[in-house]
């Protein structure tokens, strides 16, 4: 497994786990009833804006932490970071595979509000999306490596 593929796969477990934690913290707020005040959408607002945050701090560590494993393991001094055309396409074919995944979610959304769905649903399951389509993105990104393009 190359470099390339080896931090997919890091890249892949981090958003598991964010999404993970995320979808756990949001359902603890809906239990506790917080989504029926009046400052619902403040909350929904603040906790996006944490778990970008923590998305984008957290990946810079499993990162940091996988390069030296991958150093460790490997013996080698610094990583091979050389990306040729076919690593460039298959980024390309993952990130729009990424935005059909994401496009689909959010017409879901539009079509939710149609149907008088809650708007903070609606956000909520817009904000899947975009997790769902990242985690397709690094599996399609993987199916391509494995398949040798």
């Amino acid at each position: 497994m190359t470099y390339t593929e080896k931090n997919t796969v890091v890249s892949l477990l981090t958003g598991m786990l964010v999404f993970g934690v995320y979808s756990f913290k949001m359902h603890q707020l809906y239990l506790e009833g917080r989504f029926d005040a009046a400052d619902a959408g403040v909350l929904m607002g603040k906790s996006v804006l944490y778990m970008i945050a923590a998305s984008i701090i957290i990946v810079i560590i499993t990162s940091v932490i996988f390069s030296i494993i991958h150093a460790m393991a490997t013996g080698e001094k610094t990583a091979d970071f050389v990306v040729d055309e076919r690593d460039k396409l298959i980024d390309l074919k993952a990130m729009q595979f990424s935005f059909i995944v994401f496009s689909f979610g959010f017409v879901g959304s539009a079509i939710a509000l149609v149907f008088e769905v809650a708007p903070l649903m609606v956000i909520f399951a817009t904000i899947t999306s975009m997790f769902v389509a990242s985690i397709a993105g690094d599996i399609f990104k993987l199916v391509c490596y494995r398949r040798g393009y």
